[in-house]
């Protein structure tokens, strides 16, 4: 057997220590440093006796070979005994009368206790037996048994509270020997305050009351009171009221509470519990529990809840720490908060987090200066997450909102709740992405899903998929739809226009029957001039209010009225939609009609937008469509939601997934599995690509979130654009414009001329819209009641400029000129 060796205080050489650097074997001896033998010359002749804390004295004899001196007949004996193995170190302490005291340390320097003795005072058949004598063998294996319970805890002080590193193993011997141990380690209890023992019967767990140990009944007859009284059992800063009574024969027993003590502590059969009398007055107990059963193969962190296999555990409760939280960082400094340290307050509280705004339970960060407080799992947050799913760059924790992007409201781009300025968040810089911090880590998070992905995700391609291409692609959704229902008006002599004798005029029909309507094609002119013109959709058909184009040329115009009609419409639309054919409104057949006025409306019951073109009116329920909303179908697929198809259904207050803002009225689709998904039907309408005179290019719609550093502006109001809302863009130009400066009222066709004599003055008014280009323009101001209107219907006189608002307009307006079933044009 290998020794390393060295002497400890060698001016006195009182100890020594051996490391065993071999295995040991009968043949095995242990050479005592030369200092040692120097110092205890005459001690060192014959035998001396080896004594472990806690154990009888071993004789060992002393030999000396060639000036050497070792410890050899008994070493191999008592080397086995206390299990001792390559990498023990052990300390040998010189006492008196020739006798050694050993102290063994395990390989990770923690000292091995083999203590076996019991308590003096426990008496024969009370609670705790005593530890009978037993054979060297059965010995062995008990010290073999406390030797790893000792080897696998250390212990420590942390936060002033002792603690115990236990590794969880399942390894830790036979039944009866943790229940010797627990028996041991209660019986090793010393104090000198009054203390007694319980051992822990199966009518102790399973009932309701236990009785109190014979030698301590006189300090419990001390407070006897009509025979009963309470005591209060401590552990930890935890404590239970227990009551106890004294029956016949002088028995004294633990009743009322005993239940919920050993319930809350998960009490065993052969636990063992010492009760020690801290404070007589009060009748307090402190409680130690000493578990008959090793603890599991794997700990739940009474701190942050974690399962692990090593923990801190507390020898007088149950808690149990990780090593994590029993190490970590008690004062930080976090950037976030730079003025001041940040202490830790492990135990948990509901409140408020200064830094991600929600309210949960969670240990703290607090600023004891300012009372800036927030959750731990916000102060321990990472500075950066790599990239997610849910975005395809790395986020970095900031704490506010950048100044230049505090123009508009933000949102979550995952849960599109409000991102407030003052809270932290993740953000993504290059394009102006922002998150919560609680949607950034959770697990639940959606990812991003291609165009690829969402073909296998929900193939089904024969649905309309929105948003349409082109502008003129929801006049062309009309037409299919009508081919649909098969409907040649024609054909069955159903259509309110009788079939002329010269096809290239129509006489009388049914929208306008002042004045005949020729048929005409549409021609683009080199010579045409878009700068000069305000408005390149010059040319809108009175009846679906989409534009007349080279794609359908073919018009039907009166030019003395500036009336005009797509073919279509004027001769292919059916007068009647049959019962069914409405996915909106399909328990009854529809009728078509139009406002005899051109300021005239109707509000529309799908898209909540008013309407002077064609609609179609339910007779019985007096419910009426728009033309565009009449033929939009039941179940669609939209760009935004690639996964699943939307079903058109009425709207739901919730918030418009696409727009985020609220839907109010009319009718939204939705998404059937996600129930978080739906679109206000006006942004189902939206095209994906538009021209527009102040770009070259096609703009295109984008959805939010639109990815873009920095911020950007609208190139027709100037005024910024908000990134996480509808708008068009050209890549080509990076031209950005509000999706409703492109599109105002797509439902309403302006213009008109009715001649009014305002304040003694003819004037010549025609239907506009008047809306403020920035926010802090000059109002628009009414001619006549002289207010001002920031956006509003007008009747403007095209000779001066007088403009007339819709209130003034219906009081001067003759009474013969409004129509029955349409109002005038309101605000």
């Amino acid at each position: 057997m290998k020794l390393a060796s060295g002497s400890i205080h060698p001016a006195k050489a009182q100890r020594f220590f051996k490391i065993i650097v071999s295995e040991i074997s009968p043949q095995s001896k242990l050479m005592i440093p030369k200092e040692f033998v120097k110092n205890h010359e005459e001690e060192l002749r014959g035998r001396v006796h080896l004594k472990a804390p806690g154990s009888a004295a071993w004789p060992v004899d002393v030999v000396r070979t060639q000036g050497e001196v070792w410890l050899q007949n008994g070493w191999p004996e008592f080397a086995k005994f206390y299990s001792l193995s390559f990498g023990s170190l052990l300390v040998f302490e010189y006492l008196e009368h020739f006798n050694i005291r050993v102290r063994v340390f395990d390989t990770s320097a923690t000292e091995i206790d083999y203590s076996l003795t019991c308590d003096p005072n426990l008496d024969d058949g009370e609670s705790v037996p005593r530890v009978r004598k037993r054979d060297s063998s059965r010995r062995c294996e008990l010290v073999r048994a406390c030797k790893k319970t000792r080897a696998s805890t250390e212990e420590t002080f942390h936060n002033g509270f002792k603690l115990k590193q236990e590794k969880a193993n399942g390894d830790r011997g036979s039944a009866k020997e943790e229940i010797e141990r627990a028996v041991n380690l209660a019986a090793s209890f010393k104090s000198e305050k009054p203390f007694f023992i319980i051992h822990m019967r199966p009518t102790y767990v399973s009932g309701v009351s236990v009785e109190v140990r014979k030698s301590f009944l006189e300090t419990f007859r001390k407070w006897k009171n009509k025979g009963k009284g309470q005591v209060i059992f401590q552990i930890g800063r935890r404590s239970w009221l227990v009551g106890y009574t004294f029956s016949a024969g002088d028995r004294c027993t633990l009743t009322a509470g005993w239940k919920t003590f050993r319930t809350d502590n998960s009490l065993k059969v052969d636990d063992v519990c010492v009760f020690e009398l801290i404070n007589p007055s009060t009748k307090l107990f402190k409680v130690i529990i000493f578990q008959a059963k090793s603890r599991p193969d794997e700990y739940i962190c009474d701190v942050c809840s974690r399962l692990v296999k090593f923990a801190y555990a507390c020898e007088e409760c149950t808690v149990d720490v990780c090593v994590f939280c029993g190490l970590e960082q008690r004062v930080l400094c976090h950037e976030g908060h730079q003025q001041h340290k940040l202490t830790l307050m492990n135990r948990e509280a509901l409140f408020k987090c200064d830094a991600c705004g929600e309210e949960d339970k969670d240990s703290s960060y607090v600023c004891t200066t300012c009372e800036f407080w927030i959750h731990k799992t916000c102060a321990l947050s990472p500075y950066i997450i790599p990239t997610q799913a849910y975005h395809h760059h790395p986020l970095f924790l900031i704490y506010s909102i950048p100044q230049m992007h505090r123009q508009f409201e933000r949102e979550c781009n995952i849960c599109h709740e409000v991102v407030y300025n003052i809270n932290w968040m993740y953000y993504c810089h290059k394009c102006t992405y922002f998150v919560h911090m609680r949607c950034a880590m959770s697990s639940d998070t959606v990812p991003i899903v291609t165009d690829t992905e969402a073909a296998d995700i929900d193939d089904e391609t024969v649905l309309l998929q929105f948003p349409l291409p082109h502008e003129e692609s929801l006049f062309d959704l009309i037409i299919t739809q009508c081919g649909k229902f098969q409907v040649d008006l024609q054909g069955e002599g159903e259509s309110s226009t009788p079939i002329p004798d010269n096809p290239h005029i129509i006489e009388g029909h049914w929208s306008h029957e002042n004045h005949q309507l020729e048929q005409l094609q549409f021609a683009t002119s080199n010579d045409d001039n878009d700068d000069n013109d305000d408005d390149r959709r010059v040319m809108i058909c009175n009846g679906c209010i989409q534009p007349i184009t080279d794609t359908h040329p073919s018009y039907y115009a009166c030019v003395q009225c500036g009336f005009f009609l797509h073919s279509f419409c004027a001769t292919k639309l059916p007068p009647e939609l049959p019962r069914g054919a409405s996915s909106f409104h399909p328990s009854h057949s529809l009728v078509l009609y139009m406002s005899d006025q051109f300021y005239g409306y109707v509000d529309c019951e799908v898209c909540g937008y008013c309407t002077n073109g064609f609609y179609y009116k339910c007779e019985d329920c007096d419910i009426k469509i728009d033309i565009r909303c009449a033929f939009l179908p039941k179940r669609i697929k939209h760009r935004s939601h690639k996964r699943h198809s939307l079903v058109q259904r009425p709207f739901s207050n919730s918030i418009c997934s696409v727009s985020n803002l609220k839907i109010t009225n009319g009718v939204e689709y939705a998404c059937e599995t996600c129930s978080s998904f739906q679109i206000h039907i006006d942004c189902v309408i939206y095209p994906s690509r538009m021209n527009h005179r102040y770009d070259l290019h096609a703009v295109t719609l984008r959805e939010p979130p639109f990815f873009y550093e920095g911020v950007f502006y609208c190139e027709i109001c100037e005024e910024q654009v908000n990134n996480q809302r509808l708008l068009y863009h050209c890549d080509e130009c990076d031209h950005s414009f509000h999706h409703y400066c492109l599109r105002w009222y797509e439902s309403f066709k302006f213009g008109g001329i009715i001649n009014r004599i305002i304040q003694e003055q003819p004037h010549a008014l025609a239907l506009v819209l008047k809306r403020t280009a920035r926010d802090k323009s000059p109002l628009y101001i009414c001619g006549i009641c002289e207010e001002g209107y920031n956006f509003l219907f007008f009747f403007e006189c095209g000779g001066c400029g007088f403009l007339v608002c819709c209130n003034c307009f219906g009081e001067i307006t003759d009474s013969t000129n409004s129509t029955s079933g349409s109002g005038s044009v309101s605000c």
